[in-house]
């Protein structure tokens, strides 16, 4: 397993331990790749993950720029345009069931997982809501 799927697989552990449900990961759309699409409490979702090993280059928010931004924005309403209807979006529960589900706003999250490179360790994980 690479740094970068390290970081993802335990940014997606940790929505799925606080309660989101999560839609699909690494979704290419628009004019980039969403690394999470999630749902919690009638909240679309769209995570950016970023892990690193410290910050002595900044923190891993600190690497999504302005470039990167618009990218994410670009996939998000592609995603709403392929995938949602009429305000809905599919939502899978255990046992096979899916249902679509009223989604009252989007939120842009940043997630910063910090990692050893060598042993794939998580040390930290930072889940920042609204960060653009």
């Amino acid at each position: 397993m690479t740094f970068g799927k390290a970081g993802e697989k335990a940014a997606r552990k940790r929505l799925l331990q606080t309660g989101y449900k999560i839609l699909t990961d690494n979704y290419i759309a628009g004019a980039g790749e969403l690394d999470i699409v999630a749902f919690k409490r009638g909240v679309l979702i769209f995570a950016e993950v970023k892990t690193r090993s410290g910050d002595r280059y900044g923190t891993p928010a600190e690497a999504v720029g302005e470039k990167k931004i618009a990218c994410l924005r670009s996939a998000a309403s592609a995603f709403i345009r392929e995938q949602c209807k009429n305000g809905r979006v599919r939502v899978f529960y255990p046992f096979g069931i899916s249902l679509k589900r009223r989604y009252k706003r989007t939120r842009n999250d940043i997630i910063e997982v910090y990692a050893d490179r060598k042993t794939l360790r998580i040390s930290k994980i930072n889940h920042i809501k609204d960060a653009f």
